[in-house]
């Protein structure tokens, strides 16, 4: 998992930017997570609206409060209301947007 490519992305990055769930479970059961190392997946996922990958990446790993912001961020912008809700224990989009 902690393999990465030219632009310094690990399969999990783009497994989790991809929303394909089995995969970042196979990745993460293979090769746990170390806190920090999933922050780019988290941020990609949130982006992407993929909620049942934000769920397992937060399950697997400790995000950095940073990134949990910048993912929270990243999600209420492109309208992904439960990964917001996910993310921020039910922090309201009004909020986010205006950050």
């Amino acid at each position: 998992m902690n393999t990465v490519d030219a632009d310094q992305r690990t399969a999990v990055v783009y497994a989790a930017f991809n929303g394909h769930i089995d995969n970042v479970g196979c990745l993460l059961e293979k090769e746990p997570a170390a806190p920090g190392t999933c922050d780019p997946a988290l941020l990609f996922a949130a982006m992407n609206g993929h909620v049942e990958v934000v769920r397992l990446l937060l399950e697997a790993a400790v995000a950095s409060e940073e990134n949990r912001q910048a993912a929270m961020r990243s999600a209420a912008e492109r309208g992904h209301h439960s990964v917001v809700e996910l993310l921020g224990h039910g922090s309201t989009m009004q909020n986010l947007c205006k950050t």
